[in-house]
């Protein structure tokens, strides 16, 4: 019996395109209306090829502690905004498009939900990314940007990324300061969305879509060009640096496909940084520790405010509900976060930089977060060797 698209999408947890997509590469060319009906023997190839792929229930809304992108993820449903950084041929684009591939159902080297955009060095403003209007035509040239934007818009179940690759070639502030502050505008009311609409080149507009993340992969060289702090204050920093040469290599060739998310666990049970502070127990350990970090930063230009407390506040209660946590997770976390949103602000030469790291280095000792500390020693051993340092590489 015909079975509409819609239907289709429901029962299999998957996007309308994914399933056009699907469809016409099996020798099935369908319309993307979600009224389309489409036949049995069309139903029984998606079932046979998604219905392995919906996780168990159990994983919808949560993660395990120990799972490999579990900080990734979380960040992601904080701010859907991430800078990854790394050498040169670490892979960076790859893991964006395993992230999407995680959330798809479905096998696909190159996942639907999943667009790769190369930033050029002469992108100076936003038309690049939102599309202008032709002086020749008076018509609007829309871009790969905003078609994915739509896309993301017509498959609300599905979560899609945006790989900005090399990010840094032009200076991000020219052309990504639209979508910069329109990011900032999302709230969260009982899991209820909203956000400004987002002005596109042909004069009208669009709002943000919940499940559109944008993932920035950065090379600090001559080439490039540094993040002012306005940048890093609106991002999630990764570094993508662990080199395992032996990686690919596996010989008796095992399966290796990711595992598969739940989209529901960065789509559904958000909160604003409120609600968030009212259910985290641990939150007067969390905003004693951003106070001293803040006082170790005093009279420097590093010093942070409310919008990083309330990330901290939000990505700490995200890891809450996690899984088999260690009973130091809260540590952990902040270990992450000092990581993430704190030690990428620090740069400068020795008379901006010293006693502020050496100040931090100090009190993360107390804490005894071991990554971030880490991470010091090398500003450190930078700011010795070139008088010089930052958190790049």
């Amino acid at each position: 019996m015909p079975i509409k698209l819609i239907q289709v999408q429901r029962k299999l947890n998957i996007g309308i395109n994914t399933i056009v997509e699907f469809l016409e590469k099996n020798g099935h060319k369908i319309d993307s209306n979600p009224n389309t009906r489409i036949s049995d023997e069309q139903y029984a190839l998606l079932a046979k090829n998604f219905r392995e792929d919906i996780p168990n229930k159990e994983s919808w809304h949560s993660i395990k502690w120990n799972n490999e992108n579990r900080s990734l993820i979380i960040a992601l449903k904080t701010k859907p905004f991430i800078i990854l950084s790394g050498i040169s041929g670490t892979g960076k684009s790859s893991k964006v498009a395993s992230i999407a591939r995680s959330f798809c159902s479905g096998d696909f080297q190159y996942p639907p939900n999943y667009e790769l955009i190369p930033v050029k060095p002469n992108w100076f403003d936003s038309t690049e990314l939102l599309g202008y209007i032709s002086p020749s035509t008076n018509k609007y040239i829309s871009t790969s940007f905003t078609a994915f934007i739509n896309k993301a818009l017509e498959d609300t179940n599905t979560p899609y990324f945006v790989c900005l690759d090399e990010m840094n070639l032009a200076h991000v502030e020219q052309y990504f300061a639209e979508i910069l502050s329109i990011i900032e505008t999302r709230t969260f009311n009982k899991d209820q969305y909203e956000a400004k609409e987002l002005s596109i080149g042909n004069d009208s507009k669009i709002r943000y879509p919940l499940n559109l993340y944008i993932i920035g992969t950065v090379n600090m060289d001559d080439t490039t060009f540094s993040f002012s702090r306005k940048v890093l204050d609106r991002a999630m920093v990764f570094e993508n640096n662990n080199i395992d040469l032996h990686l690919g290599l596996n010989i008796q060739n095992k399966n290796t496909n990711p595992e598969k998310y739940n989209p529901e666990i960065l789509l559904r049970h958000n909160l604003n940084y409120l609600d968030a502070y009212k259910k985290i127990k641990e939150r007067n350990v969390i905003i004693e520790f951003l106070t001293l970090c803040n006082n170790c930063l005093d009279s420097s230009p590093f010093k942070f405010a409310y919008r990083l407390r309330n990330e901290v506040i939000l990505y700490c209660y995200y890891n809450s509900l996690t899984t088999e946590k260690p009973t130091n997770w809260l540590i952990e976390c902040l270990d992450e976060i000092v990581l993430i949103k704190l030690l990428p602000r620090i740069e400068g030469d020795r008379s901006r930089t010293e006693k502020p790291l050496k100040d931090v280095k100090e009190l993360l000792m107390k804490y005894n977060l071991n990554k971030s500390i880490k991470k010091i020693d090398e500003m450190i051993y930078k700011l010795d060797s070139f008088e010089y340092t930052s958190y790049w590489y």
